[in-house]
C-alpha cells in the first residue's frame, strides 16, 4: 500500500509540474501590451510623481499606482516581474489550502496541500476566459492576479485563530494593499469582516475588536479610493454607469446564472467532489469548529454578488466570461467554493458523517481530474497547440523583425503589417488599436526606445 501511494504521489507531482512549467516558459516570449506602452514611455519620470499623477488623474487605485509605476518595462524586467506574479499566486494558493488543511489537522499536510493546490491552479488555468490577461500582461496581472494572491493571504490571516499585534498589523497592511489595488476587492474584504463580526456576536456573544478595527480601516481605504480625483475622472469615462437599480438587477441576474452554470461544469464538479473526499480520508481530528453552512453560503453569495454589482455600478456593463474581469470572477468563484466545501465537510463530521474510501483511490481520481482539465480545457489545448506549431518562436521572430524595420525608418510616417497573434499570446500591439490613446502610447514608446521621431505608425490589417 505504501509503495502504491508513493508511486501515485510521484505521478501527481510529475503531472502538476508538466502542467505548470509551460505557463512559466511562455513568459520568455511575452511582449508589452496596451497600457504597458503608456507606462513604459514614462520610465524617465520621477517615480513618486508618477504615483501622484496616477491617483489624481488616472484612477484612485493607490496600490496599483505603486506597482504599475515600477521601472520594470524593459523586456528583461518585464518578464521577470510576470514570473514573480505567477509564482507568487501559486505560493498563495498553497498557503491558503495549507491553512485550511491545518485547521483540520490533515495527515501529510504539505504533500496533500501541494496536490490540492496543483489541482486548484490547473482548474483555474483551464477555466479562465483569457490566460493572456491573467498571466502575460503586466497591467492586468498587477491589478487582478496580484490582488487575488494578496486576498488569499488575507483570508489565511482571518482563518488563523491566534491573535497578536503582528497579525493585526499584517491584516491592516493586506487590507491597504487589496482595496488600493482594485476596487473589486472591496466587497471581498468588507463583507467577510462584517459577517465574522455578526457571527461571533450571535454565537459567542463576543465583540471582536480586531475585526471591528479592521472593518473601519477597510472602510477608510475604500473612501480614499472612491473620493480620489482619479476615480471621479474614470467614472466619467463610462456611459450608463452609476445606475444603482440597473446594477442590482444586472448583477443579481448574472451572479445567479454564473453560479448555476459553473456549479455543474465537469471541471468544477470533479474539483469539489475531490476536495470533499480528500478531507474525509486524510483528517485526524474529530472535534472541530465550523461556521453554520447556510450562514456561510449566504455570506459567500453576497460577496460574489457584491463583486459583480460593483463592476456594473462602476462601468455600466459586465462580461463574466471575457478578459481580466472574467478571470477574476472565475477565480473568486473557485475560492468561495473551496471555503464552503471545507466548512461543510467539517460541519458534517460533527454528526459522524464519514465517507469510507482509501486514500490511494482519491489520488487516482485526482490524477484523472487533473488530466481531464488538461485534455478538455480549451486553454490547455491552445497552449499545447502553440507549442506544437512553434508559434512562440514564430511570434518572437516577427516582433524582432518589426523592431528592426522600425529602427531603420527615415521618415516621420511608417506603415507596418500587423502580426498574427498566437492562440495564447494576443497582444494589442499586433493589430490596429480601437482607441487613439493606445496608438499614442505605442508611438511614444517606439520613438523613445528606438530614438525615432515618428508622428504616425499605421498598422495594416
Amino acid at each position: 500500500m505504501l509503495n502504491k501511494n508513493i508511486w501515485l504521489d510521484v505521478t501527481l507531482l510529475f503531472i502538476i509540474v508538466c502542467a505548470i512549467f509551460p505557463l512559466i516558459y511562455i513568459v520568455d516570449y511575452v511582449y508589452l501590451s496596451s497600457d504597458d506602452f503608456c507606462r513604459a514611455s514614462l520610465v524617465d519620470v520621477n517615480y513618486l510623481k508618477k504615483i501622484k499623477n496616477w491617483y489624481l488623474n488616472h484612477n484612485g487605485r493607490y496600490s496599483n499606482a505603486i506597482f504599475g509605476s515600477l521601472p520594470i518595462y524593459d523586456l528583461y524586467s518585464y518578464r521577470i516581474s510576470l514570473k514573480i506574479l505567477l509564482g507568487f499566486n501559486f505560493i498563495a494558493v498553497f498557503i491558503f489550502i495549507r491553512t485550511l488543511f491545518r485547521q483540520l489537522e490533515i495527515k501529510n499536510l504539505n504533500r496533500n496541500s501541494f496536490f490540492l493546490s496543483g489541482l486548484f491552479f490547473i482548474t483555474i488555468v483551464s477555466q479562465v476566459p483569457s490566460v493572456f490577461s491573467f498571466f502575460y500582461w503586466y497591467a492586468a496581472a498587477s491589478s487582478y492576479l496580484l490582488s487575488l494572491s494578496i486576498l488569499l493571504l488575507f483570508y489565511c490571516n482571518l482563518i488563523e485563530k491566534r491573535k497578536s499585534l503582528i497579525k493585526a498589523i499584517l491584516n491592516f497592511l493586506l487590507i491597504f494593499l487589496l482595496i488600493g489595488n482594485n476596487e473589486l476587492n472591496m466587497p471581498l474584504v468588507i463583507l467577510p469582516l462584517c459577517s465574522l463580526i455578526i457571527y461571533k456576536n450571535l454565537k459567542f456573544k463576543l465583540l471582536d475588536w480586531h475585526l471591528i478595527s479592521a472593518t473601519f480601516w477597510s472602510l477608510a481605504c475604500t473612501l480614499f479610493v472612491y473620493f480620489s480625483p482619479g476615480s471621479k475622472s474614470r467614472i466619467n469615462s463610462f456611459e450608463k454607469n452609476v445606475d444603482f437599480i440597473n446594477a442590482i438587477y444586472e448583477s443579481f441576474l448574472s451572479s445567479g446564472m454564473f453560479i448555476l452554470k459553473s456549479f455543474f461544469e465537469i471541471q468544477y464538479f470533479a474539483f469539489y467532489i475531490l476536495i470533499t473526499l480528500l478531507i474525509f480520508v486524510t483528517n485526524k481530528k474529530k472535534i472541530r469548529l465550523s461556521i453554520n453552512p447556510l450562514f456561510l453560503l449566504i455570506c459567500s453569495i453576497l460577496c460574489f454578488w457584491g463583486v459583480l454589482f460593483l463592476m456594473v455600478y462602476a462601468t455600466g456593463f459586465l462580461e463574466v466570461n471575457k478578459g481580466r474581469v472574467g478571470n477574476y470572477i472565475h477565480y473568486i468563484f473557485l475560492v468561495i467554493l473551496v471555503c464552503n466545501i471545507f466548512n461543510l465537510a467539517v460541519y458534517l463530521s460533527k454528526f459522524s458523517f464519514y465517507i469510507k474510501i482509501q486514500e490511494y483511490s482519491v489520488k487516482i481520481m485526482l490524477i484523472i481530474t487533473i488530466l481531464l482539465n488538461i485534455l478538455i480545457g480549451e486553454n490547455y489545448r491552445k497552449i499545447y497547440k502553440d507549442f506544437r506549431d512553434s508559434e512562440f518562436q514564430r511570434i518572437e521572430n516577427d516582433i524582432a523583425n518589426r523592431i528592426k524595420d522600425l529602427k531603420t525608418v527615415k521618415g516621420e510616417i511608417v506603415q507596418i503589417k500587423s502580426i498574427k497573434p498566437t492562440n495564447i499570446l494576443n497582444f494589442d500591439v499586433f493589430t490596429k488599436h480601437e482607441v487613439d490613446w493606445l496608438d499614442d502610447c505605442f508611438l511614444s514608446y517606439i520613438n523613445k526606445s528606438a530614438d525615432l521621431k515618428l508622428i504616425n505608425i499605421d498598422i495594416l490589417e
